[in-house]
């Protein structure tokens, strides 16, 4: 499946697709376990056509946590849940600009049942997908989609289905994306054109025929700072697939302590049931041994 995704994403590139959003959306589409090695294979591609700009902000795309992906697994696969639980807030929202407490109770009633409802159906998909569910990973999914209805920006992140982080609100302002959407932060602002510069130049009403300014570009990085940041991302990159595969072993060791304990209760059900039996038995032979004997 790593290649696979590999493949997908260097295509983004190779088919014209060569701006930063492209290669984002392959690489959130696909499995976190082949994200690095997908992402650092697109900014080899990238930096050998020549694009230094866009190669470092394809290696500045962050694997996605476990919550994260959960999150964007559920954007993608468009569950109707999750379209409800996002209209809902645009519902609460709106009610809450206009002070329409009447309305604000009125949505509020299933907000609950309707918050499981996501987190029911996000399983389901999951199990049928074969992943293994992580409980930890869902309390952070129930704290993101409780982030998506306090801000239009929040629920248009979990819509996109690209984050990188799990939501979470403080209870006032509006919520932090900064930490959980690299992959629309590290698009910078658009590129500028020589074309229009110039015209703009022109145009702006300053005086004619003075110098146009020179361009100023930016200093080189200083190499040894840029490797020493490609190192810590490195080591974010290890720690945090570390931490996510202690994740997923601690679910599955807690899915079979499920199991396990189950499988426990039903051997002390039948134990019970078979001394019942017993002492059953050993009644009615003392029954019929004293019938035998006769009075």
């Amino acid at each position: 499946m790593g290649g696979c995704q590999a493949r997908r994403v260097l295509a983004a590139l190779g088919l014209g697709l060569t701006g930063l959003d492209a290669v984002a959306e392959a690489l959130y589409a696909g499995d976190p376990a082949a994200f690095v090695a997908a992402r650092d294979a697109a900014a080899k591609q990238a930096r050998a056509a020549g694009d230094r700009e866009l190669a470092a902000s394809i290696k500045a795309l962050r694997r996605p946590s476990v919550a994260a992906w959960y999150v964007n697994l559920a954007a993608r696969a468009s569950l109707v849940s999750l379209r409800e639980w996002l209209s809902l807030g645009a519902d609460l929202r709106a009610a809450q600009s206009t002070l329409d407490t009447a309305r604000v109770r009125e949505l509020s009633a299933g907000r609950t049942a309707l918050e499981n409802r996501v987190v029911r159906d996000l399983s389901a998909h999951l199990t049928a997908l074969g992943v293994t569910v992580s409980a930890p990973a869902l309390e952070e999914v129930r704290a993101t989609l409780r982030a998506a209805l306090a801000g239009q920006q929040a629920a248009d992140a979990v819509a996109a289905g690209r984050l990188d982080r799990a939501l979470t609100y403080g209870g006032f302002g509006e919520v932090d994306l900064s930490e959980a959407l690299a992959a629309m932060a590290a698009a910078g602002p658009p590129r500028s054109d020589e074309g229009a510069s110039k015209g703009s130049a022109e145009d702006d009403g300053g005086p004619r025929g003075a110098l146009p300014l020179a361009p100023q570009s930016p200093p080189p990085p200083d190499p040894a700072l840029v490797a020493a940041l490609e190192e810590a991302r490195a080591r974010l990159d290890r720690d945090t697939e570390q931490a996510e595969a202690a994740e997923q072993a601690t679910a599955r060791a807690e899915a079979a302590l499920a199991v396990a304990q189950r499988e426990l209760r039903e051997a002390r059900a039948a134990q019970a049931g078979a001394e019942r039996a017993r002492t059953a038995s050993e009644k009615a032979v003392r029954r019929a041994e004293e019938a035998l004997e006769g009075p």
